[in-house]
């Protein structure tokens, strides 16, 4: 019988041992929700606890193939999955304590933590899917800071070097799988590599299409997993093209089109196989194999949109946003690139930078050019310019307050950056908030009459001793 999974998913499945004996891991896979079949599997026991077991957030276009994979884990193990993209389906399931799973974007996760319905007291489960494909992490502070240190964390990623902060902060002493040793960089594919962005449409249909346009002589589907290729298969049931689908290796062809997203050894792998090679994927893996390939090229399929040039399109705006607005981040970023030019051609030092940025190795540039942000502070640090000073709110443990609380209010109401909140202290009847003391007493006046959890509060300046 064929094994499950092909090598490349067996990798992933390495995570499972840990998983189940409670160990925090990061995993370093590509954005692609049937990777996490071997850690869902691994929690399955945990279907049979009460109450919230597994918290697994994700981006809400994420969210269908996460849950799809969820319930397919936990198939045979009971419990009740929900994926939730907002706050009011999940609140009265959650509050009854029907919810055994809930996979939700973090934003959404905040809101019903807001709103005292998200149980992290019981220490469930909580898995980050490819925090990279989020719009942002703010939301992250809130949940992290009122997890019990207990609490098992896994990290799925395929930015490592982006989410290393993620992992410092919330996952100490986790194993890494699948990232490349410290210092060093996966090589990028040489070959061309033929990218299929779907959307709105099932990988069995998108499969046949792109073997309709393509209309190859011989060639091979490849699959990570066997549910990918099952569903292939189906989908070339009644299709003219009489093309092998495998979940293995694969020999040389003259066509391989990828059905799901390989990781980089494979990519590499199956591009030095094929004549051509023809990568399947959804928009928010363009990205990824953005920073795996030399060269890409585009095929769109019928009727959709082609992701691929409007995520670069996107690039080239953003860049050119840049360079409109000027100012004096520019004039120093040429002044630090000045001895480069006296020994490359410039276009070749600008696509250095752009291989740079696409693989994470660069922050992306922002819309709009503004000050530079200030690191973000950590317990026994000082934020902001080099001194931070503590608020004093009246609001604490009795009336119901937590940490999330005011990250909400502070970074969705009063519009402070997240990377400026630094330690919350709640107290009995008050709370401490740290913040960059330039801008604490604007905060503080900020504050001042709004209700958290329906007490008005009154905010000032903690008076020094």
């Amino acid at each position: 019988m064929e094994n499950e999974l092909s090598r490349d998913a067996t990798r992933a499945a390495d995570i499972e041992p840990t998983v189940a004996r409670g160990g925090n891991v990061v995993a370093v896979m590509p954005p692609s929700a049937v990777y996490l079949k071997p850690a869902l599997a691994a929690l399955s026991h945990r279907a049979e606890g009460d109450g919230l077991q597994l918290l697994v957030l994700a981006s809400d276009a994420m969210l269908p193939s996460v849950e799809h994979v969820l319930n397919e884990a936990w198939r045979d193990a009971g419990g009740t999955v929900l994926a939730a993209r907002a706050a009011g389906r999940a609140l009265n399931l959650l509050n009854q304590e029907r919810v055994t799973a809930l996979v939700c974007s973090p934003d959404t996760a905040l809101a019903l933590l807001a709103r005292s319905s998200l149980p992290l007291d019981s220490a469930p489960t909580v898995l980050l899917a490819w925090p990279e494909t989020w719009d942002d992490d703010s939301a992250l502070i809130g949940l992290m800071q009122d997890l019990p240190a207990e609490a098992q964390r896994i990290l799925y990623t395929a930015a490592p070097r982006r989410a290393e902060r993620l992992a410092e902060r919330y996952l100490r002493k986790a194993l890494v799988l699948g990232a490349p040793p410290h210092g060093a960089s996966s090589p990028v594919v040489e070959q061309s590599i033929t990218v299929v962005a779907i959307s709105g449409i099932d990988i069995g249909t998108a499969v046949r299409q792109a073997l309709d346009l393509l209309q190859p002589t011989s060639g091979v589907v490849w699959t990570a997993v066997a549910e990918t290729k099952s569903t292939v298969i189906e989908a070339l049931a009644k299709s003219p093209n009489d093309v092998p689908v495998t979940c293995g290796d694969v020999g040389p062809a003259k066509l391989i089109v990828a059905a799901d997203l390989p990781i980089p050894e494979d990519l590499r792998r199956l591009a030095a196989a094929a004549d051509r090679l023809v990568v399947l994927t959804p928009p928010w893996g363009l990205p990824y194999l953005v920073g795996q390939a030399s060269a890409l090229a585009t095929l769109q399929l019928p009727g959709a949109t082609d992701e691929v040039d409007r995520t670069l399109a996107k690039q080239r705006s953003r860049i050119q946003g840049v360079l409109e607005a000027g100012g004096s981040d520019l004039e120093r970023a040429i002044n630090a690139l000045t001895p480069l030019f006296e020994h490359h051609d410039s276009a070749l030092v600008a696509a250095a930078l752009y291989r740079l940025w696409t693989t994470e190795s660069l922050p992306e540039p922002e819309p709009t050019p503004g000050p530079p942000t200030p690191p973000a502070p950590r317990k026994g640090r000082q934020a902001g310019h080099g001194r931070s000073t503590k608020v004093f709110v009246t609001a604490g443990k009795k009336d119901g307050a937590t940490p999330a609380d005011f990250v909400a209010m502070l970074t969705r109401d009063l519009k402070v950056p997240p990377e400026h909140i630094g330690k919350i202290e709640l107290r009995e009847t008050f709370s401490l908030i740290e913040l960059p003391a330039d801008e604490a007493q604007a905060v503080a006046d900020a504050l001042t009459g709004r209700t958290i959890r329906r007490r008005k509060i009154i905010a000032r300046l903690e008076r020094q001793h």
